[in-house]
């Protein structure tokens, strides 16, 4: 446990970028929470799929490839970038109205006990005290979350 800030330029960008986007998930809660008043959701999905566009778009055209994908990488793609997060923000807009912002991104901490557990099931990664004492902390932090939630 404990944060490495060694490596590339590039790969502290793409450390900085996680950031960015972790903190921008939590903020989202926030928003729809505080902006949606009961109203259709729709409209706040488009804006913020919108500004994601406008946000990657450079960084697209910039690494454009040189010769097209092959056509089942393209719908792959266009199924996952349009059905499953379409339906993805429409569960997390709902999540948000039933339990809260936070209770929606506390959501979010089941994923490392899923991944711990099937790394060492089905992958026989090894479960290090590191990684089960960061589990204990993850659960530990949901637990105080939610109780004052309640």
């Amino acid at each position: 446990m404990g944060v490495d800030v060694s490596g590339t330029a590039r790969e502290l960008a793409g450390v900085g970028a996680l950031m960015v986007a972790a903190l921008g998930y939590a903020a989202g809660a926030i928003i729809v929470d505080r902006s949606l008043g009961g109203r259709d959701p729709l409209g706040l999905i488009a804006g913020a799929s919108l500004a994601g566009t406008v946000a990657l778009a450079p960084v697209a055209v910039a690494r454009w490839p040189s010769e097209a994908p092959p056509t089942d990488a393209i719908a792959s793609v266009a199924v996952l970038g349009l059905a499953c997060s379409a339906v993805a923000f429409l569960l997390f807009v709902k999540l948000v109205e039933e339990a809260g912002p936070t209770g929606a991104t506390l959501i979010t901490y089941v994923n490392p006990v899923v991944a711990l557990a099937l790394g060492a099931v089905v992958l026989a990664e090894p479960l290090t005290v590191a990684a089960a004492g960061g589990l204990v902390l993850i659960l530990a932090g949901s637990r105080l979350a939610t109780a004052r939630q309640a």
